[in-house]
């Protein structure tokens, strides 16, 4: 064998393991944005029987619509998933203060 053809097959070889590690990678980034989605939505569905009354509150659809327009905007899995991380301290927020207004109302606690 020749040198170039020996240069040629590491080539190839350094060019389809890079190809796979990016292949791995990307399959790892839209796995993990699957698993946030489904977390969010059992949060949310855990969640909402603390304050729900006839579907969810203003503050909670608002935060919900912008996570769902900011992460379809972007098609980039890791982007995508850093938006979900992003709004979900939003929507705990939200979800959070709903839950204690919902007491409040409820008991008629007063505070000093």
């Amino acid at each position: 064998m020749s040198g170039t053809t020996i240069i040629l097959i590491l080539l190839v070889g350094a060019g389809g393991l890079w190809w796979l590690r990016s292949a791995m990678a990307n399959a790892a980034q839209t796995a993990r944005l699957i698993g946030m989605k489904e977390a969010a939505d059992s949060l949310v569905m855990g969640i909402a029987h603390h304050y729900e009354t006839d579907g969810h509150p203003p503050a909670v659809v608002r935060v919900l619509s912008e996570m769902q327009t900011a992460v379809e905007a972007k098609s980039d899995p890791k982007a995508q998933a850093d938006l979900y991380r992003q709004h979900a301290y939003k929507l705990g927020d939200a979800m959070g203060q709903e839950c204690v207004d919902v007491g409040k109302r409820g008991r008629k606690l007063e505070y000093r």
